[in-house]
């Protein structure tokens, strides 16, 4: 999931009856936290904050380092700091100095829960956003990116446990236009990139956190379902995956991939109470190529001494 966090979970019940329970997220979390290099490249700093609720929003900002590619200092005092924390302008590039300095990225999420003894489902929205005029999910120049998704976990009926869809949308970006009569104006939002650092959040080419995306490929629909249950004691795991690519607004392109895996497990307590495993998977389409691979494992769960 786009935004996902471990932020403290509770809830507050707004209807109750006999069978169950809607569950709206009320928790809070904040966290600030200082990491260094992502990449080789760029050495910088960032910053994690997490504010209501459960899963609800996160916001995070690439800062500060040095580089000898495109700028050089780009600012590393307590002031520099003041300024990402607080999203004002600050900085030497001309970008900072119209909107906030550093790189920020920052994520919501829309839940509706409902719990029973037997059965929890949830349906959520997340949406991304690079500067103010997205910030707010749903009413932002970007409000057809997004992740749609629902997840059912059931205990009455072993064969399927839990069903999982998502719908990823990153198209939109605010429209292709980010530089209007000199002045920035928000939109070409190529997420997870930015022009001081354009590594920003990924490493050597794929982004951190989000498989669908790339550097260059920032514009994407994706399709996910994921599903999982128990036969017979064999578990097994069935997910599926496609996905039309369109390349950034700077540099068009298209491609799809379709993903399949299917992984099958089972745990046998005379077998030192070792755990079985094989998965199937393929990729179909332009992006990478058709390709196959297969996995065996041989899981022990619990302590090595208790063999």
């Amino acid at each position: 999931m786009i935004g996902k966090t471990n932020a403290s979970s509770g809830s507050m019940q707004l209807c109750q009856g006999e069978t169950g329970s809607l569950v709206l997220p009320t928790s809070t979390s904040f966290d600030v936290s200082v990491n260094g290099i992502f990449q080789e490249e760029y050495n910088k700093n960032s910053i994690t904050v997490h504010l209501p609720s459960e899963e609800c929003y996160l916001l995070i900002n690439c800062w500060g380092g040095t580089s000898g590619k495109i700028y050089f200092d780009y600012g590393n005092t307590f002031f520099d700091f003041w300024n990402v924390f607080l999203f004002q302008s600050g900085g030497i590039t001309t970008s900072d100095q119209l909107n906030a300095q550093g790189n920020h990225i920052g994520f919501q999420e829309l839940a509706l829960s409902y719990k029973s003894d037997d059965w929890v489902a949830k349906v959520y929205w997340q949406s991304i956003f690079e500067d103010m005029s997205a910030a707010f999910i749903g009413f932002g120049m970007n409000s057809a990116d997004g992740l749609w998704g629902i997840n059912i976990q059931q205990s009455q009926w072993p064969y399927i446990n839990e069903l999982t869809y998502e719908f990823l949308n990153t198209t939109s970006q605010s429209g292709p236009m980010h530089d209007k009569d000199g002045l920035v104006f928000a939109g070409r939002d190529t997420y997870y990139h930015n022009s001081a650092y354009p590594h920003g959040w990924s490493y050597f080419g794929s982004i951190i956190g989000n498989p669908y995306i790339q550097v260059n490929n920032s514009r994407v629909r994706a399709h996910f379902v994921g599903l999982g249950g128990d036969i017979y004691g064999y578990n097994y795991r069935l997910m599926a995956s496609h996905v039309n690519n369109y390349g950034t607004y700077q540099q068009p392109s298209y491609s799809t991939s379709t993903a399949l895996m299917l992984e099958v497990s089972k745990y046998i307590e005379k077998a030192w109470g070792l755990e079985f495993s094989v998965a199937l998977a393929g990729d179909i389409g332009t992006q990478y190529g058709n390709q196959f691979g297969a996995m065996l494992t041989i899981r022990k769960r619990g302590l090595i001494t208790q063999w």
